[in-house]
């Protein structure tokens, strides 16, 4: 990488160990006279493996309608040292049901995060925990296919009742109740 002011940058690097045995890592830099000083710091080495999908975050409405469609927000990211093209990202309950997925067809390369939008339907009511999950044919790591827990609370569909606030001409939504009024 090139280092040219006084920023640090995080830097991942792959390589592969042919065999076992005592290895060394350094460092070597070049630069302009007098320029003598290179602060490395942080330096971990982890094991990669070639094929390991992680699921890192859950985001969504914390509480939504049962039996209605919601959306929540997953992160993933490819762990692994191969490119992944094809993987199915869920959104499941406590007891591992699965209430909504989305197959995923974008290459990842190494490294690589990115967001999907699960849509997913809750048959019951009350207080549950949701948590993102990625599934990838041949994941040689199926401890980080799930993100932590989300905490919600599904409100009972069957209770809800939607009331209009105001005049549907004078505006599209109450301050009160954030999402549109003109649905019974």
């Amino acid at each position: 990488t090139t280092l040219n002011d006084q920023n640090f940058q995080s830097v991942t690097e792959v390589f592969e160990v042919s065999e076992t045995g005592e290895y060394h890592i350094g460092f070597q830099c070049y630069s302009d006279p007098d320029q003598w000083m290179v602060q490395v710091t942080d330096i971990s080495l982890e094991e990669s493996l070639a094929r390991d999908m992680e699921g890192v975050l859950i985001k969504g409405m914390p509480t939504p309608v049962q039996n209605d469609t919601t959306s929540y927000e997953v992160t993933i990211r490819n762990n692994g040292f191969e490119n992944v093209s094809t993987c199915s990202v869920q959104v499941v309950d406590e007891n591992a049901n699965v209430l909504g997925a989305n197959r995923v067809r974008k290459e990842l390369v190494p490294q690589e995060s990115l967001i999907v939008e699960v849509k997913c339907v809750i048959p019951v009511a009350g207080n549950m925990k949701l948590s993102g999950r990625v599934v990838l044919e041949g994941d040689e790591n199926g401890a980080n296919d799930a993100s932590a827990a989300l905490d919600v609370e599904v409100l009972p569909g069957d209770n809800f009742v939607w009331k209009n606030a105001g005049s549907k001409e004078a505006m599209e939504y109450s301050p009160n109740y954030p999402f549109m009024t003109d649905r019974r």
